[in-house]
């Protein structure tokens, strides 16, 4: 069975703000309106997080959300009875201690990623064992190492403030990866390899991240140790399970099909406009990913930060495709499933099965350029393109897959990007979290303004604790 996908999975319809009508007359058409102390515009894993917080701080709260369900980036749907397929967000590290403690409150069984078996790199058109993104030959090995290792060692440096510090941040800032990488690597298969790593990681390319880019969400996760366990288990039932149970607690807060058109401060307040009416918060938190402020009617200084981020954002640009067989047939042959291909347009597959094997899912990944080429196929090219690969890759496939899916998250106009944006050459501001930082009465969560393993699930949970935090101290004052 092939799914034939338009990556919407409820109501699509952006609605621009009319170019010359003021806000006056644009909340003229609206003579419907409701007030609460906080209001969220997002219900993905930060929104719901704060919401939970904000509620469970005594206030009330209103959680609107454009799509027809919860989870934003996080989607998962029922394959038959026993499993779930992600089509977003998947894995959980040991050290994500938000959503770890969110699974074992709910009750959610978990399961190790497979990775018995016998990896493969894709050398001249052939497989040959490797250790997943790790080059063949050991002088690239140690290549690869000696490459990485100067970037943690960087990521210390910089963590100590000094102008010596700031001068060095700011021309790493300025630097390509793949500048760095020109000058830095021995080899060109060690190059090829961190390249390759950066671009899955970043879903951006090397010429257009920066090394301070790399060197913060390095940082961000906890260093080289955390980044390998960054895909050590998932959930059977699905990631959205944990977006589906805060939901559950917040069924009288949330509003579903319900996209933000007009956000304006005002004295004491901040209006939201929708198509249903209007409603008024003490505090507002955009928990929507930065390049989404483009599709929504701004006062002046939120448009200000609207239209920097059209200039600094990069857009994360993935594919992912989601194959599913009745087993995973390419454990019998003592492959673990995972197969890198620096030159292919599907650079990634890994083994999403459970641990007995059945059903058998293999994950296709294309990043950065790759996803735009591969987004450029029709689906059926882009399906035969797939297919072929895992059959040169794994070896000749014993039946037709069950299930086909693949997803451009390029395409989602409600996320227009994943796994995250990221900030371009030389817009770090010096001092200034700029994604987080909040303008007046609005604040800002989502993946991107995590201090935390940023551009994961557990970057999102952390957001949304953090701008709860400094919504709840502001409404405690009088």
């Amino acid at each position: 069975m092939v799914f034939s996908y338009h990556p919407s999975h409820g109501p699509r319809n952006l609605i621009q703000f009319q170019e010359g009508l003021s806000f006056p007359q644009f909340n003229a058409l609206y003579d419907y309106e409701e007030k609460c102390e906080a209001a969220l515009v997002g219900a993905g894993l930060a929104g719901l997080m704060a919401a939970r917080e904000l509620k469970r701080g005594g206030f009330s709260v209103r959680l609107l959300e454009a799509r027809d369900g919860v989870g934003g980036r996080v989607w998962s749907q029922p394959l038959g009875d026993s499993a779930w397929i992600d089509f977003g967000a998947q894995w959980i590290a040991p050290g994500q201690r938000r959503i770890q403690a969110l699974v074992k409150e709910f009750g959610l069984a978990t399961a190790q990623s497979h990775s018995m078996g016998t990896a493969l790199r894709i050398e001249s058109g052939d497989p040959v064992p490797s250790r997943g993104f790790s080059p063949s030959t050991w002088l690239a090995k140690l290549d690869e190492l000696q490459i990485l290792l100067r970037r943690e060692r960087q990521a210390r440096q910089l963590a100590v403030p000094s102008a010596q510090t700031e001068a060095r941040r700011q021309a790493l800032d300025a630097l390509p990866v793949a500048t760095w990488l020109e000058a830095k690597a021995w080899t060109q298969e060690g190059r090829d390899a961190v390249g390759l790593t950066v671009e899955e990681g970043v879903c951006a390319s090397v010429q257009e991240v920066s090394c301070y880019e790399v060197i913060q969400q390095l940082a961000n996760i906890g260093g080289l140790a955390a980044l390998a366990r960054a895909e050590h288990t998932f959930l059977p039932g699905g990631a959205m399970a944990i977006a589906r149970r805060l939901a559950s607690g917040l069924s009288a807060e949330l509003e579903l099909a319900t996209p933000v058109l007009a956000v304006h401060q005002e004295a004491g307040a901040v209006r939201l406009t929708t198509r249903q009416g209007q409603l008024r918060a003490r505090r507002v938190i955009l928990a929507l990913p930065p390049q989404l402020l483009a599709s929504i009617a701004l006062d002046a200084e939120l448009a200000r930060r609207a239209q920097w981020y059209r200039g600094a954002i990069v857009k994360g640009r993935v594919v992912k495709t989601v194959i599913v067989y009745g087993e995973a047939w390419w454990r019998r042959a003592g492959l673990s499933g995972q197969v890198v291909d620096p030159e292919g347009l599907i650079e990634h597959l890994a083994d999403g099965s459970n641990p007995a094997g059945s059903p058998g899912i293999l994950i296709a990944f294309a990043t950065a350029s790759r996803a735009e080429r591969l987004a450029a196929l029709e689906p059926g090219p882009r399906q035969a393109l797939i297919l072929e690969h895992i059959r040169q890759s794994l070896g000749e496939v014993p039946a037709a897959p069950l299930v086909f899916h693949s997803i451009d998250w390029m395409e989602d106009p409600w996320a227009q990007g994943g796994y995250a944006s990221r900030l371009g050459l030389g817009c770090q501001e010096a001092q200034q979290p700029v994604l987080a930082e909040p303008i007046g009465r609005v604040h800002f969560a989502g993946t991107e303004t995590a201090s935390q393993w940023r551009s994961y699930m557990e970057g999102a949970l952390e957001s949304g604790e953090r701008a709860a935090l400094e919504v709840l101290s502001c409404l405690a004052l009088p």
